[in-house]
């Protein structure tokens, strides 16, 4: 899980997992709304993996937290 915090200076966040594209997600709100879980995945294999995430617009790109459940 990706978590961040959403308001009008946030913008467009694309989220990968292993270089693979998943979903763009939005973390622009007109008021600030903080620890917001943006973006999640289930069913990875066990073993490592990678995300990433690319801000596409907006002025700040910001994490939180990753959640990681195994």
């Amino acid at each position: 899980k990706y978590v961040t915090e959403k308001n009008a200076h946030q913008g467009d966040v694309d989220m990968y997992i292993d270089d693979v594209y998943e979903m763009t997600v939005s973390c622009y709100n007109g008021s600030r709304l903080s620890q917001v879980e943006v973006f999640t995945k289930t069913g990875l294999s066990s073993g490592n993996h990678t995300i990433k995430g690319v801000k596409v617009n907006g002025q700040y790109m910001l994490v939180d937290a990753l959640k990681i459940y195994y």
